[in-house]
């Protein structure tokens, strides 16, 4: 079963200074699926409420971590308040503040004035505030019948029906293990919609006959029939819903080198909403933002799949109609599904996932990080003093990253943009100008996700952009600000033809001579930091070469060929941006 990600916590987050705890690929919630240790808080009428003898009696328990202090808190109170009323019977809640100032009479004196009926107490003692408030209260955490923590919701809800549509999500009869979700569950209304044989006909082109079926699973949204350009299609219903998805299903029967052909049509938000194709839970391609009637193919291999085709709903921004439509969806065979598939279109792609900057007036910058709190609060590779109007950004995509999905997003331009829009016209690869403008600005980010869905620093590239050397100068005083303390450098002084590369490290080479200027071959050199050092072997010509991170690296030599002479103790010092070194040895 496909689960919705809050996925713009993890877009923004990456670009927030002020997140400097941790990287926003984070784990989001602790004990996500896993049994949550049993507890017992007292609460303000002199009881106790213990989270074991609450399951016995009741099928689900909600947890509600909260302060006095916290306008949202107060704001979803009410419909907290309303939903429990309604299903007291078998819902159990607890609100426990964090705020170690909430005393019980101020806690009592809050539950009166607000109407609360629910049991309250403090989180003083139990601990739940330092597991689960990851940044910042209200903090939902939902357990299950089975006594395992479902969700963990950071945020007000803005309704009685968010409460109410998740408590029958985890009431329902079907609810049979424990599923977690990373967001409230927003249910579909209405009944099971169109029959099968009307969602059959609508979306297999003629000729086929593939069997399509609604999902049985209340948080998925239906696909409907519509007339559109002429033709027959399904349509997603989901549209100005938030975190939610409307499919419709399929099982197909296929033999080797079969492919499951179709044409999409969407108008939707750029990046985070659009179309996806699934085949046995894995979705094999996206469709996101706005486009008109696309032929694609997906290839299958043999055997049985099954197939979701469908509109996936975030909760970002809405754009256009908000809505997908699928059309002529057949089963593809031998020559014609091999035509398909070659009809695609082409994708330039490298070795590794890159983000490469050019342009006059760009100068490379190291930092002193003893904290490590660029490496632990930042995706990025490079850091860059702007001297010029604008910046040249290439992307290299490996062989796995969809162009449509992966996306550049530039503080400084129009927000996201997805990576297949920078193909330039010759269709060798990806590129664009970036405008520096002339705003009020001291340093801004500059990312590429290979996808919306952020797991790791390996989805992600990352350049920081300073105006100038006083735009570095306010980045360290932003950081010094939040008690970390780094210092900078000009990775490429002024004048050199040394060059750091996109990755942030650098080629050095050490040229091994004698007194009369002729190559001493085969010596060992080391390139030392304060904390390691690396040898590395010259050749047979005199040279030895060494790329790594661009550092002011120290450099001695530790071994020469028999009959030449030299000062260990003596260190050489290589330039942050690389560059070459001549080492003189006696020859005797």
């Amino acid at each position: 079963m496909r689960s919705m990600k809050r996925r713009l916590a993890l877009f923004l987050a990456l670009a927030l200074l002020a997140a400097l705890s941790a990287p926003a690929w984070a784990e989001p919630a602790e004990g996500l699926g896993r049994p949550m240790d049993d507890f017992t808080a007292r609460t303000i009428d002199g009881g106790e409420f213990t989270l074991s003898e609450a399951l016995e009696t009741h099928d689900l328990v909600v947890v509600n971590l909260w302060a006095t202090w916290c306008t949202y808190c107060v704001l979803e109170f009410p419909y907290l308040q309303e939903a429990y009323e309604q299903y007291s019977d078998r819902v159990a809640v607890i609100a426990l503040s964090t705020e170690p100032t909430d005393d019980d009479e101020k806690l009592k004196a809050f539950a009166e004035e607000h109407g609360l009926t629910f049991p309250i107490g403090s989180d003083s003692g139990v601990g739940l505030a330092r597991r689960y408030v990851t940044s910042g209260i209200p903090t939902t955490v939902v357990v299950d019948r089975f006594g395992n923590v479902a969700i963990v919701e950071i945020g007000a809800q803005s309704s009685t029906e968010a409460f109410t549509q998740m408590f029958e999500f985890f009431l329902s009869d079907s609810y049979t293990e424990t599923t977690p979700l990373t967001g409230f569950p927003t249910l579909r209304p209405g009944d099971g919609g169109a029959s099968a044989e009307a969602l059959s006909a609508a979306v297999n082109t003629e000729g086929s006959d593939i069997a399509f079926r609604n999902p049985e699973d209340a948080r998925f949204w239906l696909m409907q029939p519509v007339e559109i350009d002429g033709r027959r299609a399904l349509v997603s219903t989901n549209a100005g819903a938030d975190s939610t998805v409307a499919e419709v299903l399929a099982t197909v029967e296929a033999q080797e080198g079969d492919a499951l052909v179709f044409e999409v049509r969407t108008s939707a938000e750029a990046i985070f909403d659009g179309m996806f194709v699934s085949v046995d839970g894995e979705v094999k391609k996206r469709f996101p933002g706005t486009r008109d009637w696309t032929p694609w193919a997906v290839p299958l291999s043999a055997g049985t799949h099954e197939i979701a085709l469908g509109y996936e709903k975030d909760d970002y921004t809405r754009d256009g109609e908000d809505a997908a439509w699928i059309s002529g969806v057949r089963l593809a065979r031998g020559e014609d599904a091999a035509a398909a598939l070659a009809a695609l279109p082409a994708r330039p792609t490298g070795e590794r996932f890159v983000l490469d900057l050019a342009g006059d007036g760009l100068r490379a910058v190291a930092f002193d990080d003893p904290t490590d709190v660029l490496t632990r609060s930042f995706a990025l590779d490079q850091y860059w003093i702007v001297d010029g109007a604008s910046v040249e950004a290439s992307v290299t995509l490996t062989p796995d990253i969809d162009p449509d999905v992966a996306f550049l997003r530039f503080d400084l331009g129009s927000g996201f943009v997805p990576v297949s829009d920078l193909l330039k016209a010759d269709g060798s690869g990806y590129e664009t100008a970036l405008s520096m403008g002339d705003g009020d600005w001291d340093y801004t980010f500059l990312y590429v996700y290979a996808d919306p869905e952020v797991l790791s620093s390996e989805d992600v590239r990352g350049a920081l952009l300073f105006k100038g050397e006083e735009g570095v100068d306010a980045f360290v005083d932003y950081l010094a600000s939040y008690g970390y303390e780094v210092h900078w450098s000009e990775a490429v002084p002024a004048g050199s033809d040394a060059v750091v590369s996109a990755d942030g490290t650098a080629l050095y080479r050490v040229l091994f001579v004698d007194q009369n200027g002729d190559p001493v071959p085969d010596c060992v050199v080391t390139f030392c930091t304060d904390a390691t050092c690396t040898a590395v072997y010259g050749d047979g010509e005199g040279i030895a070469e060494f790329e790594g991170e661009a550092l002011a690296y120290h450099i001695q030599v530790i071994q020469a060929p028999e009959g030449y002479a030299f000062d260990a103790e003596q260190e050489y010092l290589a330039e942050p941006g690389g560059g070459e070194v001549t080492i003189a040895l006696v020859k005797e």
